[in-house]
């Protein structure tokens, strides 16, 4: 019966198959229906497998793209960041030092002032 109905699959379309499809076609009809079975659950498990794979890829990168997005994560690049936070607290150093140093003179300005004011006071 089985033979009778893979004829019939042969003749039937065959004619229109070109030479490698006819392959195709004679390779699948000539494979016991447990070998074809047992090969389409294996290529299953293999696809199965691949697709999990794939998702999870996927779910890894989206979440990385939404965390990132979010302002949540770290910072794409901490080295410059790392880079721009010295820079500015050497500045900041700078600038305090530059702020003694003008205190300093005001506070000297301010006594000379003083020192003036009196002078001139008691001249008058």
């Amino acid at each position: 019966m089985r033979e009778a109905a893979n004829q019939r699959l042969r003749d039937t379309p065959y004619g229109l198959l070109s030479v490698g499809q006819r392959a195709v076609v004679d390779s699948l009809l000539n494979v016991s229906a447990g070998e074809w079975v047992s090969d389409a659950l294996e290529r299953n498990v293999r696809l199965t497998a691949r697709v999990r794979q794939l998702e999870k890829r996927l779910s890894e990168e989206l979440g990385a793209t939404v965390w990132a997005e979010s302002g949540l994560g770290a910072p794409v690049d901490l080295d410059q960041l790392q880079r721009r936070i010295t820079m500015i607290e050497k500045q900041l150093v700078d600038k305090q030092g530059d702020l003694e140093e003008r205190t300093e003179e005001l506070k000297a300005a301010r006594a000379a002032n003083q020192a003036l004011t009196r002078a001139l006071n008691h001249r008058l």
